[in-house]
């Protein structure tokens, strides 16, 4: 018999999080934030603390109080409790939530549907040993993440055990500190898709479909007794549209349960990449100054996108170092791709030399290990930087997100600039300023003058209403159990729809 249980996703986009249980075999779906939950209680300048991660977060909420899914050493370091201070006050590390390696009810495996926060961000949380299930894209994109981040939040491939140590040097040689004292490579079984796969007696099938970013799945989960399909994000609009068509014809052969995501159920514009393409492109060439485009460095089919709308322009494009990395990562030889450049920005002491990019090494190249290897200097050597730009404008697109708005100070005056939003996901996937500020900026430098506010031509990650609804009458499931919307009651009332509530366990066998 199998149950299910949602701890995130309800009511909210982002923040999946469901817990299948069959027979005693658990496996999570999922571990992604919750931006809402979230960001309740922090913001960008309050932060949630690194070596209280685990604790802090459940008492909060923002995690599940799940026995024997989480790390030992971010509750109890080894060696902990020698110190009087935790003998006296265990209750500032302890979180009465049994960790896997002491709990006689463990989560016995992982599914990943792909690498965005709402979907992956608590896995670094979770213990080293639990497998994870996942495309060899999705894992490429989460270590891609772990490179060009530090803490415990970005653990998301290797993961540094925490202990007891004692500081050798400075002015208090002998003291106790909190140190990595071991390093773990978490248990990834990848797969690249369509495939299928057993995780004891279940089998899972896993297909692709086209959503913003690479290495995107949905599953479909077969306990012996019920089929369950479940979506992740998914649209039609896309250039590999017929992944997701092809996923949702094997969903509607023989699926009873299907839990899918309606981001946007209460939109019903269809949209369309070759748009965003077309009308970027027109805009471009009614520019005669810098184009500047804003998109997630994880979206490496909107890059694909702006690199035909750069040679449509006969302009090169600029990409960041971050999408950079990421392509190389995925295998991509990116200098010798036509008319694709690299931005270098300015960092340290701001004079463009190898120690700037010291604690930011991905800037400057494709290495990250410059004690044991030369390092690898491409950017430094061979990238864009602001002066080019300034000395050209009109002969670049330059992919440049709220986050590097800094960059424009060394850009000189922009009259006649433009700055395109061809963003593809909610803004909450990354650091972002208000309205008030961007406009701040532009007006500044005289980018969209006279309103100074960014241009959109928006192409979700999503399927909009009309075409999920459309889709769910076809497959026609026993059940529908709506996640990732705001709006389950757009769903089609042609189907029988569960609403779940957070943390409440549901047994299939009642609800068929």
């Amino acid at each position: 018999m199998a149950a299910l249980s949602f701890y995130g996703g309800v009511g909210e986009i982002g923040g999946n999080t469901i817990l299948l249980d069959s027979d005693g075999l658990r496996i999570m779906l999922d571990f992604g934030v919750s931006f809402t939950r979230q960001g309740a209680f922090f913001g960008e300048f309050l932060q949630v603390r690194n070596r209280t991660h685990l604790r802090d977060s459940i008492l909060l909420g923002l995690i599940p109080p799940l026995d024997g899914l989480y790390r030992n050493d971010l509750e109890s370091p080894n060696g902990l409790e020698s110190l009087q201070v935790y003998r006296e006050h265990p209750e500032l590390w302890q979180t009465r939530v049994v960790p896997w390696a002491e709990s006689e009810e463990r989560i016995d495996a992982l599914l990943l549907t792909h690498g965005h926060l709402d979907h992956v961000q608590n896995i670094p949380l979770i213990d080293p040993h639990i497998p994870i299930y996942c495309s060899g894209d999705t894992r490429i994109l989460l270590e891609t993440m772990e490179d060009m981040s530090q803490g415990v939040s970005s653990e998301f491939v290797h993961t540094k055990v925490w202990g007891l140590k004692t500081t050798k040097s400075g002015k208090f040689p002998g003291s106790p500190r909190i140190g990595e004292i071991e390093n773990l490579d978490r248990d990834f079984q990848t797969f690249r898709p369509p495939a299928k796969f057993h995780i004891e007696d279940i089998e899972v099938e896993a297909y692709p479909v086209d959503h913003s970013v690479p290495g995107a799945v949905g599953f479909i989960i077969r306990t012996g007794e019920e089929n369950i399909a479940y979506t992740g994000d998914f649209r039609f609009h896309g250039d590999h549209a017929h992944w997701t068509m092809r996923f949702f014809e094997a969903v509607a052969e023989d699926v009873d349960v299907l839990i899918s995501e309606g981001t946007r159920m209460n939109d019903p514009e269809k949209d369309n990449e070759q748009y965003v393409r077309d009308r970027t492109t027109e805009l471009i060439e009614q520019t005669n100054g810098l184009v500047m485009l804003g998109y997630s460095w994880k979206d490496l089919m909107r890059t694909k996108s702006m690199l035909e709308v750069s040679r449509r322009t006969g302009r090169e494009l600029v990409i960041s170092p971050r999408t950079a990395y990421f392509l190389h990562k995925m295998g991509s030889h990116v200098e010798a791709i036509v008319g694709l450049r690299v931005y270098l920005p300015r960092k340290g002491s701001m004079i463009y030399t190898p120690s700037d990019y010291v604690n930011d090494k991905y800037l400057a190249g494709y290495s990250l290990n410059w004690k044991n290897e030369k390092p690898d200097m491409t950017h430094l050597n061979d990238g864009i930087r602001a002066y080019h730009i300034a000395r050209n404008p009109g002969r670049y697109l330059l992919h440049l997100d709220h986050h590097s708005f800094n960059e424009l100070l060394d850009l000189g005056r922009l009259e006649g600039s433009i700055y395109i939003k061809v963003q593809s996901e909610p803004l909450t996937e990354e650091m972002h300023l208000s309205e008030h500020l961007i406009a701040n900026w532009f007006r500044a430098w005289g980018i969209n003058a006279p309103d100074h506010v960014p241009i959109d031509i928006p192409a979700s990650g999503h399927a909009c209403g009309p075409e999920i609804n459309d889709v769910i009458s076809v497959i026609s499931p026993k059940l529908l159990i709506p996640l990732h919307t705001e709006h389950p009651e757009l769903f089609p009332k042609t189907v029988r729809i569960h609403n779940p509530e957070i943390g409440v366990r549901y047994d299939l066998r009642d609800l068929l």
